[in-house]
């Protein structure tokens, strides 16, 4: 049955050096839901200003400013489906992803959430390199990413210390301290529990959203398993309550995959033709939002 549907555009503030593929992706499921028939309406997040949402079957949004998902997790708890669910968003950091993932026995490499103003930790996690490759990946944990100095390698840990300092200068509050996997760096993307998912090399796709791909350059063994990385990624967006979601992982030598990052409704870029098809299916399925609520509330 035809829906009305609202799409709410991403801010290019929450696209750091991908604001064309978000928009790529943006773009083609909207188009897919038009083919399909649904009656859609657009808005860009910067514009959503409390909106009489009233009209409308259900919300295909982008956005990730908290004012917006604070706005559509107010209308999704009275009864309408958003994907993302805006409820499973609200808490949609990187402290907490680590948090839940490590929780339900996802693979992640060695890590530690800290409040950068503090220092040093009492005890950093456990790495065995050294030299010019980098030992830790400090990550802005409090918000998603939004600039190249929100992401730090360190190669030295005496370097730590004014890496912290300059989070803390810039008053956030909450940063990862991850230790470094050596590996070949790949991305995947998957949609509604098994409804799509896609595995990629990083080195094969032309871009990196802070040009760090070049941190591991080995080549991916033969011992890796792509149905093991779907497991583990279908696990943690089941946990965290995302039906469309991507990530970065690291497949070390051995074929294990440490995801080091898990993100709600990335660009799809190399794939972006059959996720758009998937994506845009959620609207016939109102089952995937009774489960990302009873699993976000």
């Amino acid at each position: 049955m035809p829906k009305k549907i609202l799409a709410v555009r991403r801010a290019t503030c929450f696209s750091p050096g991908a604001a064309n593929r978000d928009e790529a992706i943006f773009s083609s499921v909207v188009s897919r839901l038009c083919r399909c028939g649904h009656e859609v309406s657009t808005l860009q997040e910067d514009f959503f200003i409390s909106p009489d949402l009233s009209a409308f079957d259900c919300v295909f949004s982008m956005a990730r400013s908290r004012r917006v998902v604070a706005d559509l997790a107010v209308a999704e708890a009275e009864g309408l489906p958003v994907y993302n669910s805006a409820i499973a968003l609200q808490a949609l950091h990187r402290a907490y992803v680590a948090e839940r993932l490590g929780e339900a026995g996802v693979h992640l490499p060695p890590l530690v959430a800290v409040n950068p103003s503090e220092g040093l930790p009492a005890e950093l996690p456990s790495s065995t390199l050294s030299g010019q490759v980098p030992r830790f990946w400090i990550k802005r944990a409090d918000e998603c990413s939004q600039s190249a100095a929100d992401i730090r390698a360190v190669s030295q840990v005496e370097e730590l210390a004014s890496v912290l300092a300059d989070f803390a200068t810039r008053h956030i509050l909450r940063v990862l301290i991850e230790s470094h996997v050596e590996g070949t760096p790949i991305k995947f993307y998957g949609v509604g529990g098994g409804r799509f998912f896609s595995v990629h090399l990083a080195s094969t796709l032309g871009y990196e959203k802070f040009g760090i791909a070049c941190a591991n350059d080995l080549p991916l063994p033969p011992a890796f398993s792509e149905e093991d990385l779907q497991t583990q990624a279908e696990l943690a967006a089941e946990v965290l309550g995302l039906t469309v979601y991507g990530g970065d992982a690291i497949v070390t030598p051995s074929g294990e995959a440490y995801i080091i990052d898990f993100n709600d409704w990335p660009s799809f870029a190399p794939c972006r033709k059959a996720a758009a098809k998937a994506i845009a299916l959620l609207a016939a399925d109102e089952t995937l939002h009774s489960a990302a609520n009873s699993l976000s509330v």
